[in-house]
C-alpha cells in the first residue's frame, strides 16, 4: 500500500465511461445525441445491471424485487466532465482514468 493511501472499509463498485455528445456526417454536419435525464439515466442502469444479475443467477428474484423498491437506488451518474474540441491531452488523461483498473 503506497503511504497516504487509506484502505477502504467497504466495497464501491463503480464504471467510467466515455460518451460522444454526437457524431459528424461525412458532409461535415454535427449531429447532437439526446441523451435521457440523469434521473432516468440513472434508473436505466440500475434496472439493467440488476436483471442481469437476477440472470446471471447471481441474485435471487425477491431481493431483486427489494432492491427495485428502495427509494434511493444507490446508482449515481455524474456527467461533469466535458472534453472540447482540441482538448487532446485533457482527453488522453481523462481516458487513461477511465481505463485504470479500479
Amino acid at each position: 500500500m503506497k503511504r497516504g493511501h487509506r484502505v477502504c472499509p467497504y466495497f464501491h463498485p463503480h464504471a467510467h465511461a466515455i460518451a460522444t455528445e454526437g457524431v459528424v456526417t461525412p458532409d461535415g454536419r454535427f449531429h447532437p445525441v439526446v441523451w435521457p435525464g440523469k434521473r432516468d439515466l440513472e434508473e436505466r442502469f440500475r434496472r439493467r445491471f440488476l436483471d442481469l444479475l437476477r440472470r446471471a443467477e447471481r441474485l435471487p428474484a425477491s431481493f431483486h424485487e427489494t432492491l427495485l423498491s428502495w427509494r434511493r437506488s444507490g446508482f449515481s451518474v455524474d456527467a461533469t466532465q466535458r472534453v472540447g474540441v482540441g482538448e487532446e491531452k485533457r482527453m488522453e488523461r481523462l481516458a487513461r482514468y477511465a481505463t485504470r483498473a479500479p
